[in-house]
């Protein structure tokens, strides 16, 4: 795992040996959101994930990836109350602003149109303290309707698709989700959902 992977600051509000500083850490994020995206071909057969079993990683950022794994790709509904705050806001491309039942219903039509659905985490930062940015990939192969927006369905087309996206989430202090910012090229999404 490369040293950016996990950044943290200590309590104190000095770096310690071998974590980013906080000016670091927004710098790394922020390169995140300028890469372009990656190529398909590349997303599907050769990406690099974390694992939630990984001793390594903090507790926070294994249930992160659990989370991932269990509550959105397989519908692990006492995991997702688990581990969204019931006053969960997500702040989403374009605009979109969503509460956590909103979410788990795009969530619920992801799993519902897409065979083979996966969400796991590629890049994982902290600050130490109640915010976490990942870089997340969902993906799956688009075998029946998609109807994230039910007056709007798309017809699927058997093709697999992937994209990334980044989130930068926020804890409250007993560890729950509280809120979410995402941002994905919602236009190469289309463009997967409707060639």
């Amino acid at each position: 795992m490369p040293s950016t992977a996990i950044a943290q600051l200590g309590i104190d509000g000095e770096t310690r040996e071998g974590y980013l500083s906080l000016e670091a850490f927004i710098d790394e994020v922020m390169t995140l959101f300028s890469q372009p995206p990656t190529p398909p071909e590349i997303l599907v057969n050769r990406v690099a994930f974390l694992r939630r079993a990984d001793p390594h990683l903090p507790a926070r950022a294994r249930a992160l990836i659990q989370i991932g794994e269990v509550g959105i790709a397989r519908e692990d509904h006492a995991a997702l109350e688990r581990f969204f705050d019931p006053d969960f806001q997500f702040h989403g491309p374009a605009g979109a602003e969503l509460n956590r039942l909103q979410l788990w219903q795009y969530f619920a039509a992801c799993r519902a149109a897409f065979d083979e659905f996966s969400v796991i985490r590629q890049m994982l930062m902290s600050d130490g303290h109640d915010y976490i940015a990942a870089r997340t990939r969902f993906s799956g192969v688009f075998a029946r309707t998609f109807a994230a927006q039910p007056d709007a369905p798309i017809q699927p087309n058997g093709k697999r698709l992937a994209y990334s996206l980044i989130n930068i989430s926020r804890y409250t202090a007993d560890g729950r989700l509280a809120e979410e910012w995402a941002q994905y090229d919602t236009g190469t999404f289309m463009d997967q959902l409707t060639s």
